[in-house]
């Protein structure tokens, strides 16, 4: 995992689509691209979308990534809101992971 300070400004990527449910959980849309991708989906009859469902904090953190708030912000509210630990780890590795997969990105400062 990259160091990702508390200071940084976590945001959706624009061509990431996304919904929400009645619920408020998130499910983002994520197209499988590629030469394999499109093999597999030609031979094996694989999907050409797959679906990532966000639990609730996934979501709650998906809807605060909007390039408003910082990671320290997101993760103080998190905290309050489900009554947890104030600590920036587990939204730092959380990040890690959605900008791994290119659906967010780290805006330095507001």
């Amino acid at each position: 995992m990259k160091q990702i300070h508390p200071e940084c400004v976590p945001m959706r990527t624009e061509n990431t689509e996304w919904t929400a449910d009645k619920d408020g959980l998130v499910t983002i849309l994520m197209e499988n691209k590629g030469l394999f991708n499109k093999a597999f989906q030609l031979i094996l009859k694989k999907p050409r979308f797959s679906y990532i469902h966000l639990d609730e904090r996934g979501s709650f953190f998906w809807k605060n990534a909007d390039g408003t708030h910082t990671l320290e912000e997101i993760a103080e509210s998190s905290a309050d809101f489900f009554g947890e630990d104030k600590s920036c780890e587990a939204a730092a590795r959380f990040l890690d992971i959605l900008c791994s997969c290119g659906f967010t990105k780290i805006v330095n400062k507001i």
